[in-house]
């Protein structure tokens, strides 16, 4: 849970260019994340979907919270086709 030296770190500095969205979608069904002092996401695990405008796979991205904390990167359009159509129907391209 803890993060160890050299392990990079996420930010969303500056905001997302016009027209991209974020989606969270969560284990628990809750509109929010949250980490504990720990660096812990218990109640938090779940995946943030970074829609690009207009339907384009190679640009989809998402972010998995895992409840250790950690944060994966994945791209769909790498991964395979079902995560692909998955991350399609959240940003609503299907």
């Amino acid at each position: 849970g803890r993060r160890q030296a050299g392990e990079p770190l996420a930010s969303f500095t500056p905001a997302l260019p016009p027209g991209w969205r974020v989606i969270w979608r969560g284990f628990r069904g809750e509109p929010w994340l949250r980490w504990s002092e720990a660096g812990d996401a218990p109640a938090s695990n779940g995946t943030l979907t970074l829609c690009p405008p207009g339907a384009h796979d190679a640009a989809l991205r998402q972010l998995v919270i895992a409840k250790s904390g950690r944060v994966r990167l994945v791209q769909p359009a790498r991964v395979g086709n079902a995560s692909l159509q998955a991350a399609r129907a959240l940003c609503g391209w299907t």
